[in-house]
């Protein structure tokens, strides 16, 4: 996992991908959406949390080590090699951290 000091705002979630995108024999990465199943990360730190329209905040439902299920298809950024990807689609390998929602996390494991 690559050392960064970052702290999500709002309802943004830090994860590490626990699982690494498809890759075909040539090297190519096949995004997550692509695969066609659930895709699992592992919390490194939350937000805190979600802002609503009378100024309440809802704390986040997840916490740091918690091992999630999410929709790949809504992944925000991916940092790989202290470099954030600026893709629309972007392909994050086993280890590394990306951005997402917290309203895209499906599940917590355990």
């Amino acid at each position: 996992m690559t050392k960064n000091p970052i702290r999500p705002l709002h309802h943004l979630v830090l994860c590490e991908a626990l699982e690494h995108a498809g890759e075909t024999a040539a090297g190519i990465l096949i995004p997550w959406a692509a695969q066609g199943r659930p895709n699992r990360a592992k919390v490194v730190k939350v937000g805190r949390g979600y802002l609503d329209d009378l100024g309440k905040i809802h704390e986040p439902q997840v916490k740091a080590g918690d091992v999630v299920v999410f929709r790949a298809s809504r992944v925000e950024t991916v940092l790989s090699d202290d470099q954030w990807s600026t893709e629309n689609s972007p392909v994050a390998k086993s280890g590394e951290l990306f951005l997402i929602g917290e309203d895209n996390i499906l599940a917590v494991e355990g």
